[in-house]
This record gives C-alpha cells, structure tokens and sequence, in this order.
C-alpha cells in the first residue's frame, strides 16, 4: 500500500531513516569474537556490521553481500566473513534495481539480482551448521532453504534454532526437520558461547598469531604486519619453512602424477633434476643485491615443472636459509601488500609461483611494481611453454632468466629408477636391469615425464591405463563423481566441494567416509582459501582430458555433462567463474557440435545457473558467427541485448557487435547500400570502443577498410569519375593511416601483415590505382598517407628508385613525419645501408618520439646505433623498452640479422663469457661487446655441457632486447 501511494524510492528512504540509527547492544559485541562462515540475515539495519566495525580486535572483517556479485569481494580475502543480507540494508535504499523485500508477497519479484544470495545460503547449509537466532521459520526465504534441504536424499547438518517463544510442540515439530529448537534470546546464546568457548579455541590456528609462528624470526622488532598482510599470508601466500608439517607421503600416487603436496619433496621421492641446482644457483646469491629479478621454468605439460618449482622452494629455504613463499596459481592481493612484505621483513625475498599463467594480470602488476620500486625480491615461476610463448606479449613480461626443463638425463634417468624401486613402484619395470631401467625411460621421455612414468611402469598406453582406471572405480556413484571432477579439472579449475554437493548432494563429510577409499587413487582433496571451500581434483590436467574424452565418447553425451556442470555452477567464486567463462565459449562450441540443439541445452542450463545474462548473450552471438549454420540476424540480437544488460559494456561487447556488423554486410543478397551501411557502423564502434589502440580490433578495422577499397577500385575510371577517383583516394588514404599507426604497435601481427600484402595485391591488380595515386601525389606530394602507398607499390613493383625519389620529395615537405622518415631510412638500408649511412642514422631518429609506440622504429634505429653509432644510445632504447608495457610486441624474436656486402649472413666469432639457465653471453671482439645467446638459438650444442670460454661461430640479429646470436656451433 504504501509503495504504490508513496513510490518505491520513498518507502526505502524512510525505512532507512527508521533502521539506521539503531545501535548494537552490549550483547551484538561479542559476534566478532568468533570466526563465522557467514553470517545470513533478514534484518535491514546495520547493527551487525557497526558491532565489527566498533572491534578493534575483531577475528573477521565484515563484507556485506547485497546482490549477485558480492559474494566474489567477501571470499577475496580469508579475513572477511561475508554478511548476506537476503532482504537487502539500508545502506542501498536508492538502489531502485534490486530494492529492499517489505512483504513476503515481493520476495519471487524482488529476487531478481540477488538470485545467488539464496543459492549461497543452500550451499552452505549442506555442509555447515545453522544457528537460527530469532527466527519463527516463517520467512519465505528461510522456509526455501530449510525445506529444499529437508529430504532424505540430500544430507545436511544438524541445525540450531534459538528463539525465546518456542514450545514444546515447536521442539517437537524441528525436531522431526533436523532442527534442534530451543527457548531462549539472542543475548543467551551469546552470552553462553562467550563464557563457555575459550578465545584461545574460536579461531583456526594461523600462521601469525601470537608471535608469529613461522615468521617470528623474520618480523622485524617493533613491526606488525597489516591484517591484510596476515590474511595474505593465512591463504594465498604459503611460507615454506623446514618445520614445515605435511601428511605422510605416498609414493605410488606421487609417482603418478600427484604433485600438489609438499610430503613428497620433504620425503624426497623426487630425484635430484639439474634445473633444480640451476636455479638455485641463480636466485641464492642474490641475498645481497637490491632489486627485483623474475625467473621463468618452463616445460611442457606432464614435464614436472610443479615438482621442480616445489624442490626449488624447499631447498631454498631449508638449505640455503632464504625467506621463501610459495603459491599455486593465484596471488590475488600480493600486489598491494607486496611492499609492506619487504618492510616488516627488511629481507630479500623469493617467491615461488605454480602456473602464473592462472593470473597472468596479477602476476605482471606484481613483478612491474617490484621492480618499480627496486624491491629485494626474486620471482621464480612456472609455465607451460606453448601457453607461455602465446602469454607472454600480453603479460608484457621478459624474464632476467629462463630455465627450460629438458629431457633425462642418464644420471637423471637412473636415480628416477633407483627411487621407483627403493619405493616398490617399479611396476613392470621391476623385469628388467637397471641400465634397460634407464633406457626405457629415456626413450619414452619425449612424450612427457607423466606418460613415460605410467607407461614404463605399467607395459601398456597412458590413454588405455586411463580409461582402465576409471572403469575400474566403484560405487557407480564414485566413478560419476570424477568424472564430473575431470570434467572441470581438464580446464585447469579445481572443483569446490560445494559445487559438487549441488551437482549431486554428497557432502564433503560424505565424500570421506563413502568416496575417499575408491578414488582415493585418482582424486585430491585439499582446502582451498579462495573459496573457504575443500577442493577436488585429479591426478593432472592431461588425465582429467583423456578421462573426459574416453567416457563421453559422443556428442550427446558430452554436451549433456558439460549442461548438468554448467547448471550448478554458481559464478559468485572464482573457480566457477573461469569454469562458466571456458565451457560456453561461443566459438569453441561452434567447433565442437554441429547439432545446434546440444548447445541451445548448454546455454539454457547457463540461464538456469545465474551466469551473468550479458556474457551467455555475447558467446551465443560469438556462437551465431562462427557456426556453419549460424544466422547473422540472430546475432545481432543477441549481442544488442548482451550490451543492453550488461552494467558497463566493456569493449570486447562492442568489437562482437562489429563482427556481427561485418558478417551482416557479407549476407549474399545484401544491397551495396546496406553492406555499406553495415560496414561503416561497425568502423564507427570499433574506433568509438578502443580503435587501433588493441590488436583484435586494428586487424579489423583494416579488414573492413580493405573491403571498403576492393569495392571502389573496379569503378575508378567509370562514370562520375571525379567523385570516384576522390572517394577512393580517401578510402585509400584512411586505410593506409591505419595500417601504418597499427603495424608501428603490432608489427608482429600477422592479420596485419596480411591486410598489407592484400592491399597491395588488389591495389596491383587495377592500373587505373597506380595512376590515380600518381596523379594525387602529383598534385599534393605533401599527402604523406598517399605518398606513402604510392612509394611501396613502387616498391613491390620493382622500382625502388621511384620509390625513394617520392618520398624523398615528401620528406624535404613534412620533415617531421615519423611514418615517411621511417618508409625512406627503410628503403635506404634495402638499397645499402653503409653507402647510405648518415642519411639513414637521420631519418630513425626522426621516426620515433621518445615513450611513444613506434616500436618498429625503435628497434631499426637501436639496431642502426649498435653497429654503426653510439652504443649506448642503442643500449638506452634497449633498457627504455624492456622497463615498459610492450604487450603487443615479441621482444625476443631474431630478425634482421647483419649481412655481407652480397647479402649473405656474416659469420662472427667469440667466446662464452658466462652461462644462466637458458641464456648465455658470448664476447665478440668484432662487435666490441657481448651478445645474448638463448639455447634456442644453438641447437646444434650440448647445452648442458657449455661452459665459460667455449668457443663459438654464429650470426648475428637483434630483437627488442639487443643483439642475439643465431645458429651457434662450436667452433
């Protein structure tokens, strides 16, 4: 009544009037002297959060959870304990979009946004305790959670209910619902708790309680580290120390692939690899240098980089005394307590990070501010070499070191054996000596340290071993709750007990007594701080694919898995975000199925799930685009109501309505007005949302661009000539500005590349295009844009003196053009860069503004310097570009190497002045320096045997980083 006399708005104004000034009593003060999983309440006030924000010894910090979304913030920090608030607070009464529930006849209406809120408190009830304070049980939202869990199917807790009203009747009634009421207040209970619960016992013991545990000797005296600090290093931040406790190691399941424990290294079950000395060689002296320094271990998948990175951490605390943490895929919040670490340690510090590619982002921030900030800390982390060659321009990183891990050694080889049998692991190795031992694993190394340990072991194929396995796993119940595990785990995601609970409503408790002694074998459990959760997962991601492959071998039953997870997926954590973010990828669906049905049951179980409307819309356009049954018409509506929904359409939403724009303007039976029509709105969006500032988008704008040129060349000459000859040169004119501002930032694209190669091809094959620019040039040789195409058709034409005759002309008009300074320094060093020298030094340096994004410039005028100029100016653009953000740019790629006066490679000679993991450095008199060598880069060599005063023959190129060795041998 009195919304609709009155009007939402001021209802809520007024209900916060009346609830915000209330006060928590005396009593309210004791809650934050516990640790909550969460704590779940109708109440509008803030009476909660005021009693924690009055603590200043508080356990917890205290995050309100309003709507779908807020539950991520809460779990982002193991300090929070998250306030759901199913009706909403009166710190959000001008929220008119997810509105405060008054009556119980708005709870289905006023749902909407605050779905998940609901969803958490189910999940938590299946594997907690509940305590009902206050509570008759008649709250809509309480009865959906009690009674959804009120079934003999589905196991739950006991469950607590206080209230002062109760009866005997009521205790009997709960009593029947697994509900234990009883009669007394709010301020008894708490009361009783407090008195009868020592405060020594209410929280889980953490790393810095009392005197810091395992960090004692490292705090400072007089510092105390943040809460922030704490919770960091209570969950994502692990401190490895030699008192360091761990469960009791297994070896046949270590053997197998199962590596995220610290038991085995302690135990040493893994034998002694040279990456390991390497390493450690590397990063233990630098206990004395100032200044961040990050090392990259790379391998392939199943080369056991996780156990290298895990050997490296424990014996660099435990034999080499350095202060060292250790984190598995993520440092969420490392950057900004990363400071505070160095300060209230006053220590160098190493930080050991499994798969940094999980958070490429974060790991990037954290190590640019280190060395921004010239921290005392030493990155080593790991990656899988094919995500990290395609990462690696996005995370705009260059490690001061790389370390690859090769294959066995004979030494390595042996020892493996030797510890296969001192641990009765052998399997069917145990028939043969120990040389064949050896021998056999060598041989099947190639195909990784995983199938080689499973396939020598057990005479048969990893996939056939697999698939036994999982055929072998009884209950029924256990072989389908590793699936649903491997399903998720061959993502790269771990699964949450709580989401499993929901898939199939076996508890975590559960799990232990029925399902840990059958998959026992094959599955892992730990805690996981992200998501205050257990988590499941498999031996190794390989495993978990070959699993999900073999069992669900057609389509139908792959899409009816990949629906049921995505279904119970809840996006407010982490884990089943990036989960929902890689099962409905609109272009991978559209590769996988082509029955478009199974996909519609995927995205309609997303719906259902509460995956975040906006993004389900996008990869169903996405979807629409790429399937061969796809309809552009459907896409677009798609996509428009994907940006309609989103709360801020990012422009990645943008870039998809362009493609679709694209496809649209390609539908045969188009008008050539509407194609234009359609290209031109999706240029207008691309350069509204981004431009040529990111590569996706600079690739497509040329694209369309080029399309725009190829339509008016045919018509040049024709009638109407005039307005043709104009409309084309300015086509022309556009396309060309954003080939040359988009090569100059990407000139390692290849879309790119290719779009250039095409323009001149479609360009070449009309004449009346090369007159029209000739005539246009003719007229204004100021143009840069024009004089620019016409020299390079001149060019690809064969007729560089032409070429160089234009834009010198151009140039003497616009000195100041980077672009044609640039083209013409080019042209010269083609022709011959010694006879053309000090015209060529001029013109570099004309082509680039210091900072600015003329990377392609940069690196021809470093190259010009360091051979024929000033050294050091060369080295400065070296050290100026590695110290900032080049995502776009492969700064180690080989290229223009130095040639002789006929165009061969000039051979050089030196010697090996110093070897670090996959670099060296050789000293070559003819250059007056030293030049890098990656290991890649001498293939021919023994690298592990390589050593300081070696002899080598080799070319010579550069990359972003300096000069470089190509094709090495030893001389």
């Amino acid at each position: 009544m009195s919304i609709s006399e009155a009007g939402l708005a001021a209802v809520q104004r007024k209900i916060a009037e009346v609830f915000e000034p209330i006060d928590p009593e005396p009593f309210h003060r004791i809650i934050p002297r516990f640790r909550w999983k969460a704590i779940v309440t109708t109440n509008y006030d803030r009476v909660i959060e005021k009693a924690y924000e009055s603590a200043p010894d508080r356990l917890q910090d205290p995050i309100p959870v309003l709507r779908n979304g807020d539950m991520g913030r809460a779990y982002s920090n193991p300090r929070n304990v998250p306030i759901i608030k199913l009706h909403g607070c009166v710190s959000q009464f001008g929220d008119l979009a997810t509105p405060m529930v008054v009556a119980n006849e708005q709870y289905a209406k006023h749902s909407k946004g605050r779905e998940r809120l609901a969803t958490h408190f189910q999940e938590i009830a299946r594997d907690f305790p509940l305590v009902f304070c206050g509570y008759n049980f008649n709250d809509l939202h309480i009865q959906a959670v009690l009674f959804g869990l009120d079934n003999d199917s589905i196991e739950r807790p006991q469950f607590l209910a206080i209230n002062p009203s109760f009866e005997d009747l009521d205790v009997r009634f709960w009593a029947k619902h697994r509900v234990t009421a009883i009669s007394h207040t709010f301020e008894e209970f708490l009361l009783a708790i407090d008195g009868g619960i020592k405060p020594t016992t209410r929280s889980l013991s953490q790393l810095l309680d009392g005197a810091y545990g395992s960090l004692s000797k490292w705090i400072k005296v007089g510092r105390t580290p943040s809460r922030g600090l704490q919770a960091l290093l209570s969950g994502a931040l692990e401190h490895v120390h030699p008192q360091l406790s761990s469960a009791e190691a297994k070896p046949e399941r270590f053997y197998r692939g199962d590596s995220r424990s610290w038991a085995p290294i302690i135990a040493r079950l893994d034998f002694r690899r040279s990456i390991t000395a390497n390493v450690l060689a590397s990063i233990a002296p630098m206990t004395k240098i100032v200044g961040a320094k990050f090392v990259l271990v790379k391998g392939h998948a199943g080369s056991g980089k996780s156990v290298a990175l895990r050997r490296i951490a424990w014996d660099a605390a435990a034999t080499e005394g350095l202060l060292v943490f250790y984190a598995q895929d993520a440092i969420a919040d490392l950057v900004d307590h990363v400071v505070e670490l160095c300060e209230v340690t006053g220590e160098r510090i190493v930080i050991l990070v499994d798969n940094m590619l999980a958070d490429t982002e974060e790991f990037s921030r954290c190590v640019k501010l280190a060395k921004q900030r010239s921290l005392p800390i030493t990155f080593v982390a790991s990656a899988r070499t094919n995500e990290w060659n395609v990462a690696s321009e996005v995370a705009g990183l260059i490690p001061d070191e790389e370390f690859s891990i090769g294959g066995l050694s004979p030494r390595e080889a042996h020892e493996l054996c030797d510890l296969l049998e001192r641990n009765n692991c052998l399997g069917e190795l145990k028939a043969f000596d120990r040389e064949t031992r050896a021998q056999r694993l060598i041989e099947i190394h190639d195909r990784q340290l995983l199938v080689a340990l499973h396939e020598v072991t057990s005479g048969r194929p990893l996939r056939e071993i697999v698939l036994s396995e999982y055929r072998n796993i009884l209950p029924p119940a256990a072989q389908v709750l590793y699936l649903d595990i491997c399903t998720l785990h061959r993502l790269g995601v771990m699964v949450r007990a709580g989401l499993i609970s929901r898939l199939s409503g076996i508890r975590f408790e559960t799990f232990k007594e029925r399902f840990l002694s059958p998959l026992e074998r094959v599955v892992s459990v730990f805690s996981d701080w992200q998501s205050r959760d257990f988590v499941y997962k498999a031996r190794h991601r390989d495993i978990a694919q070959i699993v999900f492959e073999e069992a669900l071998r057609s389509p139908e039953d792959r899409a009816n898995q990949m629906a049921r997870i995505v279904g119970s997926l809840n996006t407010d954590f982490s884990s089943d975000d990036r989960a929902a973010s890689m099962l409905i990828k609109g272009k991978q669906l559209a590769s996988e199925f082509s029955d478009r049905s199974l996909v519609d049951r995927i995205f309609a179980a997303a719906e259902h799930s509460g995956i975040d409307r906006s993004f389900i819309l996008q990869q169903r356009a996405i979807f629409e685009l790429h399937h061969p049954g796809g309809v552009p018409r459907a896409a677009m509506e798609y996509i428009d109501e994907a940006i309609e929904r989103a709360a801020k359409p990012g422009s990645a939403l943008f870039h998809t309505k362009a493609l679709v724009l694209r496809a649209l303007g390609r539908v045969d039976g188009v008008s050539p007005p509407v194609k234009d029509r359609y290209y031109q709105d999706a240029l207008d969006l691309l350069r509204k949302h981004g431009g040529l500032r990111h590569a996706y988008a600079a690739g497509t704008i040329c694209e369309i661009l080029l399309s725009q040129v190829r339509k008016l060349l045919p018509e040049l000459g024709g009638a109407g000539q005039k307005l043709t000859d104009q409309a084309a040169v300015q086509k022309i004119t556009e396309l060309e500005r954003a080939l040359e501002e988009s090569i100059q930032r990407f000139p390692d694209d290849a879309y790119l590349t290719t779009v250039k190669a095409e323009l001149h091809t479609a360009l070449s094959e009309q004449p009346r295009a090369i007159s029209l620019l000739e005539r246009t040039h003719a007229k204004n040789p100021s143009n840069e844009l024009i004089a620019l195409r016409l020299a390079r058709q001149y060019q690809n034409l064969g007729k560089p003196d032409l070429a160089v005759t234009v834009l010198r002309r151009s140039v003497s008009l616009v000195p100041g053009s980077k672009a044609l300074n640039f083209d013409l320094a080019m042209l010269l060093i083609a022709e011959d860069e010694h006879k053309n020298l000090a015209e060529i030094s001029g013109l570099l340096r004309r082509s680039f503004s210091d900072g600015d994004s003329n990377f392609e410039a940069q690196f021809w005028y470093a190259r010009n310097e360091f051979l024929y100029g000033d050294k050091l100016r060369a080295i400065r653009v070296y050290d100026a570009f590695g110290k900032r953000a080049h995502p776009y740019v492969d700064v180690v790629k080989k290229r223009a190497p130095i040639r002789q006066a006929d165009g061969k490679p000039k051979i050089f000679e030196g010697s090996v002045t110093s070897v670090k993991g996959d670099f060296a450095f050789v000293s070559c008199s003819q250059l007056g320096g030293d030049v890098f060598l990656h290991r890649m880069d001498a293939r021919t060599l023994d690298w592990s045997i390589l050593r300081v005063g070696d002899p080598l023959r080799f070319k010579v190129g550069f990359s972003f980083r300096g000069a470089a060795c190509i094709e090495a041998v030893m001389a």
